[in-house]
Formats: C-alpha cells, structure tokens, sequence
C-alpha cells in the first residue's frame, strides 16, 4: 500500500501541473484518492467471491467518498486541486485493476481487468475535461486549433 501511496501521490501532482500550469499544489490528497481508487479497484474484481454486506458496505464507503469530494471540487474548484484528485484516482484504479488482476479466475477476466483499467483512464479524463474545462498549456492555441499544425 505504502507504494500505491507514493505512486498515485506522485501521479496525481504531475497531473496537476500540466491541469495547472500557474499554481504550486502540496498535500496528499492525490494519494489518499489513489488509494481510494485502489480499494474501488479492489472491489470491483473480488465483486464475486465477497460477502454481500462487504460489497455493499465498500461500495458505500466509496462512493460516499468520491461523491463529497467531487461536491466540494466542484463547489470551491479555486480553492480545490481537482488534478490532483483526479489524477491519484485515476492511477489508484489503473494500479488495482492490473494487481488485482490475479484474484480474477480466467485468463479472459485478467485481460479485461487490463482493458477495464485503460478504458476508466480515458472515460475520466474525457469527464474531467467536461466538468472543469480544459487546462490551459497543453498544446491547443487560442483558435483552437492544435500546436503542432502551427509549426
């Protein structure tokens, strides 16, 4: 856990740089939604072999979890590094989805845990980008138009 931790923690401020070009984000909270992001990952592949009232209390936790934070982002997104969190979030799933993988019983089950993990990526960024907007920095010119068409 303590390498989920410091890799999601990692991830989620590299996010944030590139979301947030301008300002400097310290704390943990890209970790902390990582390993949210890992348990939600968890979850979802041992959804068979666990226990009814384990299901229904993690799910709960989780997304009781991700539903608050995602209010109060979105409700002081100034105050709020919602790069971070998405980006801790997002490496969290990616990171269980593919360690967790061995819990799941067919070979065909692992590799749709792989596919699972690159399809949330692209989902949540494509979200992430409509609720908050596109960060300014990453290759797209006042015109809209691509960087690289200009040079």
């Amino acid at each position: 856990m303590a390498l989920v931790y410091m890799f999601t923690g990692i991830f989620g401020n590299v996010l944030s740089s590139v979301g947030y070009p301008e300002k400097i984000s310290v704390g943990a909270s890209g970790a902390i939604m990582g390993i949210i992001g890992c348990s939600a990952a968890h979850t979802a592949v041992t959804w068979e072999h666990a226990e009814p009232v384990l299901r229904n209390t993690q799910v709960f936790s989780i997304g009781l979890s991700l539903v608050m934070l995602i209010a109060i982002g979105a409700a002081v997104p100034d105050r709020i590094d919602n790069w971070t969190h998405a980006g801790g979030f997002i490496s969290g799933l990616c990171v269980g989805l593919c360690y967790f993988r061995k819990y799941c019983v067919s070979d065909l089950a692992k590799v749709v845990c792989v596919c699972a993990g690159v399809g949330i990526v692209c989902a949540t960024v494509c979200l992430f980008v409509i609720l908050f907007g596109y960060p300014e920095g990453l290759g797209i010119v006042e015109d809209g138009r691509f960087w690289a068409a200009h040079n």
